[in-house]
């Protein structure tokens, strides 16, 4: 990871932050899926050098308090368990995806298994609005079942079941005024029902949202472009054929359609610009995402405190 480092797990900072580089058993692999063994052998590896720099930095007096991870990330809900760290989760996709998996793992798997071979069928998820299957994240409706959507599927739901078991902070990067109703209707889900934490960053910035002319195909992807075209009218959309093949003249007019002078192109942009300025003001007054975030913070800082003390009470 750090190829000047004179060893493997060496240290090294940018004088405000640290980095620890950590095996996850694939040094060398060149396939992008794993298999079944190679994820369980993946899994161990990760696990054994994480732990080891946990351990390392307890011994230096820099005891580990919060774990932050992104996701689908098994590994590292396995160290934070076995060592006891307290654990957040980054959710770094719309707080829109965050509802349609924890609803897909809460009595709706089979629903949305069962028409995953109908883009236009509608499904009703709690706090949303209809949501139809070609704006679902696309390892819901894999209709392959690669092995790709597999293992996601099966990372989410084990991140899902940690959440239930373990009441960890949620970190959403999203913004009020994007999903305010998705926010409002998750939050009870989250905080109290498991009791746990439910907290808004304040920077959205997600894979699939990079333009007004959207081609989705992966992961998030499918969802921002509903949100894009359909929840915020900011955008268009081009669909793909029942092969999965998008004709050039399709992208062509879409592109032409955006980019023209045409009446609801307009409106498009006069919403877009208008929504990036309010968005502007929010990141500008904080609000409740500044505070979330410094409730996080002095939180872990407090326990950073706490372990250090009983740390020298051990010595001593």
């Amino acid at each position: 990871m750090f190829p000047s480092l004179a060893s493997p797990d060496e240290e090294t900072t940018d004088g405000v932050i640290s980095y620890v580089p950590f095996s996850d058993g694939y040094d060398g692999r060149t396939k992008p899926i794993p298999t079944e063994d190679e994820s369980a052998g993946s899994r161990g590896a990760s696990f054994r050098s994480l732990s080891s720099v946990i351990s390392r930095l307890a011994a230096r007096g820099r005891p580990v308090t919060c774990i932050v991870c992104t996701m689908a990330l098994p590994a590292v809900l396995d160290v934070a368990r076995k060592h006891g760290v307290p654990l957040a989760v980054f959710w770094n996709q719309p707080a829109t995806v965050l509802a349609a998996y924890y609803h897909y793992y809460h009595g709706y798997k089979d629903l949305i298994a069962s028409n995953a071979f109908d883009p236009a069928y509608e499904v009703a998820l709690p706090g949303l609005q209809p949501l139809r299957m070609q704006c679902l994240p696309s390892f819901l409706v894999d209709k392959t079942s690669t092995d790709l959507s597999k293992f996601v599927i099966h990372g989410l739901q084990e991140l899902f079941e940690f959440m239930y078991r373990e009441k960890p902070k949620v970190l959403v990067n999203t913004f009020n005024e994007l999903e305010a109703t998705t926010l409002a209707a998750m939050q009870p889900y989250l905080k109290e029902e498991r009791r746990g934490y439910f907290r808004r960053t304040k920077r959205a910035t997600w894979s699939g949202l990079m333009s007004s002319r959207k081609v989705p195909n992966w992961s998030d992807q499918p969802t921002i472009a509903y949100l894009l075209e359909e929840k915020w009218r900011v955008g268009t959309r081009v669909y793909r054929d029942d092969k999965g093949i998008i004709a050039g003249t399709q992208l062509a007019k879409g592109i032409d359609f955006v980019m023209g002078d045409n009446e609801v192109a307009s409106k498009i942009r006069e919403r877009a610009n208008d929504l990036k300025q309010k968005i502007r003001e929010e990141t500008t007054r904080g609000e409740k995402s500044e505070m979330s975030l410094q409730i996080f913070a002095k939180s872990t800082i407090e326990l950073g405190k706490e372990s250090q003390s009983n740390l020298r009470t051990y010595k001593n």
